[in-house]
């Protein structure tokens, strides 16, 4: 359960505990591969290699299901280490030996194609992207591009570019359309094909004027003008360039490519007059502008972050249109953000998105969205994750874009919109299992919320199908609860002490679901078992339930100021279906756990 819950530390704890109790040796093997993968998903490589090999090495290991996806986890160690070698033969030997669980194969084949990719074996790599595709369970087009850059790299011009056209036919919507209209146009740049270049450039700016592509295509196809001494037509190209992308690698060259044409035609006052009306760095401080930049970005690299965020702004105040302020903002709102200093690191995000779409756009959104989410400002992380899902170009980016907009929604009342975005993220592709469980626990609650206990009811019957962790308990206690709504005491009830014995170890819903136990009896009039469920919940639980628990025992007794005994005389008590009494421990809550900034680990 603390593994489906992504509490992968803990989950280490009970399973190594499991090792000490040694009752049934697959049992125990088992243990052994869920901490290779919880290893795995913490990538702690090391750790999750020689546990995934201490479990193939047990005897019962080989009868297991676990087995074969053991395999496919030490290739994704060594893949993970740039072990590329390493990681084919792994991978090789886990295609080779599953027979059930076909994403995984698929997945498994187009690693073992960017392995031969990554180590520059481009036949090999279209042998198994081929392979893949022939497959055909997911990302398809993906592996269909990799094999038209692999052809490119190999010369085989011609080639990569009939299979990028095909791809784009085939698959219309795929995320990599920018990406290959883009490839196209580029290889007819390197074989001087003016016109098809200009061609797929103008595709590019036209049909994707958010991708990072647009600025290359444009400075490209000034350069097609320069090259044939067309200067009318490259100047205003080179000129949006530099004008609406600054402090990028591509505004340089633009800058550079003014200068010459201006120079070319004999009026160097002109580009001085061009440079001072956009604040352009001069381009003869080059040099003493990257010397402060770089030694900014060395304190950065180095770990010595406070030093960094200083010499940052020293560059800043020293360079105000320095050719590295983009860079300066971000790293410096990233050191921020490391040292917990998240209103500076605010600061530092926005001025990243005063620029048009660049390098940073991206990240700088998601860290603002996430800053703002934590300290609870739902309507400015609201602002942010919009913004991402408009400029999101990978799929992952689109995901967390949406999940973000979802709780944003949920959380200010917009429960139509919440809604909404549940919805994207169910229909979505590779959406994390979490996430998913998420989705569907958020559209039950919307339709909680806005008092349709039957689309409730149902979409929390169908997360519950779908989740076996706390998504699951927080579901279960929500058909209790709308039951209760219903005057369905008696089924109310029952789910109730089905929550004991489905999901033990959810502290949090056991104690809510006591509760709700109360407020049942109340309503039935059952006054004395109301007060022996509340003493129970005071008597074994710290916290905000304790005290709502203490509030209703008090409203109780003002209700039945004399306990009244059974007229049998027999003692009062809550049965439980499995045997025995309810742990001690059921009632131990965690903290409330706050979705908290995701930092990089280098």
């Amino acid at each position: 359960e603390l593994f489906h819950d992504l509490r992968f530390k803990n989950a280490v704890h009970y399973f190594k505990r499991s090792d000490k109790y040694p009752v049934n040796p697959k049992i125990t093997a088992q243990a052994i591969f869920w901490q290779a993968e919880a290893y795995s998903r913490m990538r702690k490589w090391k750790a999750a290699e020689e546990h995934y090999k201490l479990f193939m090495e047990a005897p019962s290991s080989i009868n297991l299901s676990e087995f074969g996806m053991a395999h496919y986890g030490v290739a994704y160690v060594y893949f993970e280490n740039e072990r590329y070698e390493d990681a084919i033969s792994w991978f090789r030997k886990y295609v080779d030996y599953e027979e059930v669980d076909s994403l995984r194969v698929n997945d498994g084949l187009l690693r073992i194609a960017d392995a031969f990719y990554l180590g520059k074996d481009n036949k090999r790599a279209i042998e198994f992207y081929d392979k893949a595709i022939k497959y055909d369970k997911f990302d398809t087009d993906y592996a269909i591009f990799q094999i038209a850059v692999c052809y490119g790299l190999d010369g085989q011009n011609a080639s990569k570019v009939a299979t990028l056209n095909a791809m784009l036919e085939n698959y219309p919507e795929t995320d990599f359309a920018a990406d290959a209209k883009y490839e196209i146009a580029e290889t007819h740049f390197f074989t001087d094909n003016s016109q098809e270049a200009i061609k797929y450039f103008d595709k590019v700016i036209a049909e994707h004027p958010n991708s990072s592509y647009v600025r290359k295509a444009k400075l490209n196809k000034g350069l097609l003008f320069y090259n044939q001494s067309l200067d009318e037509q490259a100047l205003p190209l080179f000129e949006e360039v530099a004008e609406n992308y600054p402090a990028t690698e591509e505004a340089k060259e633009a800058l550079m490519k003014i200068q010459k044409i201006y120079v070319e035609d004999g009026d160097v006052p002109g580009f001085e007059k061009y440079v001072a009306e956009n604040n352009f760095p001069d381009i003869t401080t080059g040099a003493l502008d990257t010397s402060y930049y770089e030694s900014a970005e060395f304190m950065y690299l180095r770990g010595s972050l406070e030093n960094a965020m200083a010499e940052f702004q020293a560059y800043i105040d020293k360079f105000p249109n320095g050719f590295f302020k983009l860079n300066a903002n971000f790293y410096r709102a990233e050191a921020a953000v490391q040292l917990k200093k998240y209103d500076q690191a605010i600061i530092g995000f926005d001025r990243v998105l005063d620029f048009k779409k660049n390098a940073f756009t991206e990240r700088a959104l998601m860290s603002a969205s996430q800053i703002y989410f934590f300290q609870k400002k739902y309507n400015d992380a609201l602002l942010r994750f919009t913004m991402l899902e408009e400029v999101a170009e990978s799929a992952e980016n689109l995901m967390e874009a949406r999940a973000g907009l979802m709780r944003c929604n949920y959380l200010l009342n917009n429960f139509e919109s919440a809604h909404a975005y549940a919805m994207k993220l169910k229909r979505s592709d590779k959406v994390p299992e979490a996430v998913l469980g998420e989705a569907s626990l958020t559209s039950a609650k919307c339709a909680l919320a806005q008092n349709n206990l039957r689309m409730a009811q149902e979409r929390f019957k169908q997360t519950l199908l779908e989740s076996n962790n706390e998504v699951g308990a927080e579901a279960m206690y929500n058909l209790a609860y709308i039951h209760f709504l219903q005057d369905s005491f008696q089924l109310s009830q029952n789910l109730v002490f089905e929550m004991v014995n489905i999901f033990p170890n959810y502290g949090k819903w056991i104690s809510k679901s006591f509760l709700l136990l109360a407020d049942n009896y109340i309503k039935q009039n059952d006054l004395f078992q109301a007060k022996l469920t509340l003493q129970n919940l005071i008597d074994n639980y710290e916290g905000e339930l304790k005290q709502e628990a203490q509030l209703k025992l008090d409203e109780v007794n003002a209700l039945q100021p004399k306990l009244q005994e059974r007229k049998d005389g027999s003692e009062w008590d809550i049965e439980f279906e499995q045997e025995g009494k309810v742990r001690d421990d059921i009632f131990e809550v965690d903290e409330e756990e706050e979705y908290e900034l995701e930092l990089d680990e280098e």
